[in-house]
């Protein structure tokens, strides 16, 4: 049964790490932070054409597994545990 009216989850306000689990940051778990666009898709699968799981906005704080990351995306996770993954290119790792 498919849902035709099931919209994409927003996240309405900027998120930080202070709101997420701190034992989620590891070596392989870093934050980094939205920019360089308004609003991000995060995506099912590392494609631009893969379904979309949500959006987050522009200096949103989000984790990113280094482990299931490749060359030109990054594995994430928002606030609200959802996991997919973004294009590096509008992630900036936070040192």
């Amino acid at each position: 049964m498919t849902n035709r009216n099931k919209q994409t989850p927003k996240i309405t306000s900027a998120e930080t790490i202070s709101e997420f689990n701190k034992e989620e940051t590891t070596e392989e778990n870093i934050i980094g932070i939205v920019a360089n666009c308004k609003i991000l898709n995060v995506r099912k699968q590392p494609s631009k054409s893969s379904e979309v799981l949500c959006t987050v906005r522009v200096s949103d704080e989000v984790i990113i597994d280094t482990t299931k990351s490749n060359e030109n995306w990054f594995n994430i996770k928002t606030k609200s545990n959802i996991e997919g993954f973004c294009m590096k290119d509008f992630i900036n790792v936070k040192s």
